[in-house]
């Protein structure tokens, strides 16, 4: 593994500490060409060099080349973003609470998956707000 990458053992990701373009993707040059550095980790992972990458973590220096979905067009990828696919096949919450399994997943009448853990965190601090404004 290269020392600029750190794992995140909560959520998987592989965090780049390396150098980051001016839009804050991982960069690295290789043969003497610069190139993302999640791109690059997707090709030694599987050999392939698809026209887009999407990180479904949605860490952007992330280079964990599972967390990375590829797309044929930049179409393709604005139809799965609009459609809230995305969020739907997330499968840690932002605090990295397991999201799969109906028993840690609500999902709102309006159909929004919200962790359960994290929504049960809410309202004991909202609760304890309360309380001591009361007091």
């Amino acid at each position: 593994m290269n020392p600029r990458i750190v794992i995140d053992e909560r959520t998987g990701c592989w965090n780049w500490q390396g150098a980051l373009t001016s839009a804050g993707y991982p960069e690295v040059q290789i043969n003497g060409r610069i190139s993302y550095t999640y791109r690059y980790m997707y090709f030694l992972w599987y050999g392939d060099w698809p026209h887009t990458l999407h990180h479904t973590c949605g860490n952007s220096i992330c280079c964990n080349p599972e967390h990375l979905m590829p797309f044929n067009s930049q179409a393709e990828h604005l139809v799965y973003q609009n459609t809230g696919r995305a969020y739907r096949l997330k499968t840690a919450c932002i605090n990295g609470h397991d999201l799969t399994g109906k028993e840690n997943v609500y999902v709102s009448p309006k159909g929004v998956r919200q962790c359960r853990l994290c929504a049960k965190m809410r309202v004991q601090k909202y609760n304890e707000r309360a309380k001591a404004r009361r007091e």
